[in-house]
């Protein structure tokens, strides 16, 4: 199995196999997470990278972590009075059957 390098922020470098390391998205656009427990301290660590470095840890043997499903905004006042006025119209269903 291969083992990779990586830097733990109370240990400094040390080595461990390629499937303890998750690779995640950041919410920086061309960045990615790389987060790992430690194997000496055991301690969490998170470090950011480039979507290089993440693509060479993958190509290396770490795992992905699925990206959090995106959460919709909260219905506001606006949209239910935009709703209210759909609902009143005597085309509401050919209205709604055109954008589906």
């Amino acid at each position: 199995m291969r083992r990779l390098r990586l830097r733990c922020e109370d240990c400094g470098e040390v080595t461990l196999p390629a499937s303890d390391v998750i690779v995640s998205g950041a919410a920086e656009p061309g960045r990615v997470n790389c987060s790992f427990r430690c194997p000496v301290c055991g301690g969490a660590s998170e470090q950011g990278c480039d979507v290089a470095a993440g693509r060479l840890l993958l190509m290396g043997g770490a795992r992905t972590r699925p990206a959090a499903e995106p959460v919709a905004p909260p219905i506001g006042l606006a949209d239910l009075v935009l709703l209210r006025e759909l609902l009143n119209r005597p085309d509401f269903v050919d209205i709604m059957a055109k954008k589906g």
